[in-house]
Parts: C-alpha cells; sequence; structure tokens
C-alpha cells in the first residue's frame, strides 16, 4: 500500500469526491435555516441542550428536575440565564399579575419547560404571553414527555404592536 495517496499501487480509478447525503444535506440547510432566523444560533444550542438533558434523564420525571437540570446544562454551558424572572402583566396600562417564565436566556429567549405527553395549544400562549409581557420576540416550548418534543415560537410585528398599543 503506497502511504502517500489512498490508492493501492496499479489501481487506475480516479478518486472520488466525497459524496454529500442527504443527512449531510440536511443538517447544512438546517445550519442556514437557523442562521437566517431571529435569534437561531441561540435556539439551536438551547434545543441540543434540551435533547442532551432528555437523553441523560430519560423520561418520567416531573417538570421540576427537568428545569434543575436543563439550568445546570445552561451554566456548563456557559449561557447567562435569568430563571422564573417575575414579569409583570399588564391591562389597560396597569400591572395586573405577575408572570414567571421558566428561563430568560441571555435576554432574549423564553424557554419554557414542560413534562407532559403532548404540547397543548394553552401551553403555546403561555409562552406567547410571556413574549408579549417581557418585549421578546422568541420562545421555546420543551416537552419533557416520553417522546421529546418542541415548538419554536415567534411573536410577529402584528402581536408586538398588539401587546404595545395594551401598555
Amino acid at each position: 500500500l503506497d502511504r502517500s495517496s489512498s490508492r493501492v499501487p496499479g489501481d487506475t480509478r480516479q478518486r472520488q469526491a466525497p459524496r454529500i447525503t442527504r443527512m449531510d444535506a440536511e443538517l447544512s440547510d438546517r445550519r442556514r435555516s437557523s442562521e437566517r432566523l431571529a435569534h437561531g444560533g441561540l435556539t439551536e444550542q438551547l434545543i441540543k441542550l434540551f435533547f442532551a438533558v432528555h437523553q441523560e434523564l430519560g423520561g418520567g420525571f416531573a417538570e421540576a428536575v427537568y428545569a434543575n437540570a436543563y439550568a445546570i446544562a445552561l451554566q456548563d454551558a456557559g449561557l447567562s440565564f435569568e430563571r422564573e424572572s417575575p414579569t409583570s402583566v399588564r391591562f389597560r396600562g396597569r400591572v395586573v399579575g405577575v408572570g414567571r417564565p421558566d428561563f430568560i436566556v441571555a435576554g432574549s429567549v423564553i424557554v419554557e419547560c414542560k413534562a407532559v405527553r403532548a404540547l397543548e395549544e394553552w401551553h403555546r400562549g403561555q409562552v406567547l404571553h410571556y413574549l408579549r409581557a417581557t418585549g421578546l420576540t422568541v420562545g421555546l416550548l420543551l416537552s419533557f414527555g416520553p417522546r421529546p418534543s418542541f415548538v419554536r415560537i415567534v411573536l410577529g410585528a402584528k402581536d408586538r404592536a398588539t401587546a404595545d398599543d395594551a401598555e
């Protein structure tokens, strides 16, 4: 075997360029897509941490257990975050209550953790309300249920205008 190249002596075949598999192409597309999304790089990192926590712990624990583990994962990744930070809920310019999103990461993404079999519409609504209350535009809803799942929620300009008008 000729150590200076990967060809066998006497082999006259041309060396082929590496093939791009479907999975490689999908990952590349996803990376390009996440770069175009608001806070795409950060949300991609947060989603990877979510799956790592679920893989390590498995299913069946209470929401608080997953939130505690996720906080450790965020710390280990060197990400700044606030945990259950009080957020004023306003009605006609007056405070009517306080919401507490599970995490506000890097001052820009709301993360809400659930330990449910399936995410429901009211779970999404909760994240939307937190986004409106904080003025942030991107949220992640993470379900640490038997089959881990997530939803990325983006508050549109129309929703922001409605939230701003309420103050």
